[in-house]
């Protein structure tokens, strides 16, 4: 069940990711090299799997920003152990904000390659990452993974969550020991100032 789990994770992913060009390729290649040197999953870590044991908490940003103007924001987890993959969708008013690029990767194997940017007019930016060396990430609590920029295109007081949703891209965490586990969201907001 876990490896038909991964298997249907990663088409979605890499059907997320096909219009961002040569971009998806590289997914695409992390993603099959991931699924052949996994490890196969015993019968308990199976039913492991199946009880869903916990999840991250992931933090998006609650911040003001000024009308027109570009500012970075650390995207945030806690509760995040042993970690190998994770995949999600984020969204935003896109009538309120523009999406203006990522910066800052602090987790290993990550960078721009591991977000479909294709929807992000449209107010929706597709992630997906795997630790390559299959050995797990733990992150302090309240660490930052990245930073998500915007523009402010918007006028002043209006605002727009930043929410994680499982659209198009399924929310999905896979830890060591083959667990999966999800994303419980604390959704920020960005008001125009």
């Amino acid at each position: 069940m876990t490896k038909m789990i991964a298997v249907f994770s990663v088409a979605i992913v890499l059907a997320a990711c096909a219009g961002d060009g040569a971009n998806s390729s590289d997914v695409r290649r992390q993603a099959k090299e991931a699924l052949q040197v996994a490890p196969q999953p015993t019968p308990a870590s199976a039913a492991a799997a199946e009880a869903a044991a916990g999840n991250i908490r992931f933090f998006t940003p609650n911040a003001t920003l000024a009308a027109g103007a570009t500012q970075c924001y650390d995207v945030k987890v806690a509760d995040f152990k042993n970690i190998l993959a994770t995949q999600y969708t984020l969204q935003w008013d896109k009538n309120v904000l523009s999406f203006a690029g990522l910066k800052e990767f602090k987790l290993p194997f990550m960078g721009n390659d591991n977000f479909g940017s294709s929807l992000a007019p449209n107010g929706t930016l597709t992630a997906v990452w795997i630790d390559n060396s299959l050995k797990g990430v733990t992150l302090p609590d309240n660490g930052a993974i990245y930073q998500i920029c915007f523009k402010a295109i918007g006028t002043p007081g209006q605002s727009t969550a930043i929410s994680v949703t499982g659209s198009p891209t399924a929310i999905e965490v896979v830890t060591v020991g083959d667990q999966v586990w999800g994303i419980k969201a604390v959704n920020g907001r960005i008001t125009i100032e």
